[in-house]
């Protein structure tokens, strides 16, 4: 059984993105956030621990899928901003219209569309 397999290993790599309502600083997604209330967040681990991925619901897999989808854009847009010598605080810093500019210009790098920051 490799270790992704386990729902609390592939689960905690993005546990900190689940309850929140901006998942993200530099990427506006859109859609039903948080993934999970922050109320009943606990609870929803507790569920799920020591479970095999494979074995949770649907719904549970759903959210997972969602906040990886999260992760990895989130990350990947970080990385493209301190390649290009921006990095985070001055993407932060630009007015909106620049803002705007340099994310789509890194989703038509990646070949994202607008329908990818609809989570």
């Amino acid at each position: 059984m490799e270790r992704n397999e386990l729902s609390s290993v592939r689960i905690g790599k993005v546990s900190f993105l689940i309850p929140e309502k901006k998942p993200s600083e530099i990427i506006p997604f859109k859609g039903n956030l948080p993934l999970v209330d922050p109320l009943s967040y606990t609870q929803f681990l507790d569920k799920i621990d020591q479970m095999l991925f494979n074995d949770l619901s649907d719904e549970v897999k759903e959210i997972v899928f969602k906040a990886e989808k999260i992760k990895y854009m989130n990350d990947s847009f970080e990385e493209y901003l301190n390649d290009l010598g921006i990095g985070t605080k001055g993407f932060q810093a630009f007015e909106n219209e620049k803002k705007a500019d340099t994310l789509f210009a890194w989703m038509n790098r990646e070949k994202l569309d607008h329908g990818s920051l609809k989570i």
